[in-house]
């Protein structure tokens, strides 16, 4: 059921961004091209489908279709090294360009890598769900 989560989790952000990379768009978190106003522009980001997210597996479908995951140029060499910072709120790696998912329709480029974890106080610090229920932890 985890790698279920983290493998839907991915596949969703990356889908988002494959959207939003293809349209040219130009988006903020406030003002007039704000969340408030993404679903004008983009359907899928104002209501259930928008972060976080709570995945149902009554509504996941297998494709036997879909080919594996490969990821290209993973394997750093001793002089390479990557950034990782706090940013307030996860940790987060930032990643090379040259890093990229293949193997699907379009090439995918992830920027960053967060983490989310839970606290003494909230031990659930997943931002998704699955079937209502959070986790530990997280990476998106």
């Amino acid at each position: 059921m985890r790698i279920l989560s983290f493998t839907a989790s991915v596949v969703l952000q990356l889908t988002s961004l494959s959207v939003l990379h293809a349209s040219g768009a130009k988006w903020t978190y406030s003002g007039p091209e704000g969340e408030q106003h993404w679903p004008k522009h983009y359907p899928f980001c104002g209501g259930a489908f928008q972060s976080p997210i709570d995945i149902k597996s009554e509504l996941l479908r297998f494709d036997p279709a879909l080919c594996p995951i490969e990821v290209q140029n993973y394997n750093l060499s001793p002089n390479e090294q990557l950034t990782l910072g706090n940013n307030g709120h996860s940790l987060q790696i930032s990643l090379p360009p040259k890093m990229y998912i293949s193997s699907l329709r379009h090439r995918y480029t992830a920027a960053q890598l967060h983490f989310h974890w839970g606290s003494s106080n909230r031990p659930a610090g997943s931002e998704h769900t699955v079937k209502s229920r959070r986790y530990a932890a997280e990476v998106k």
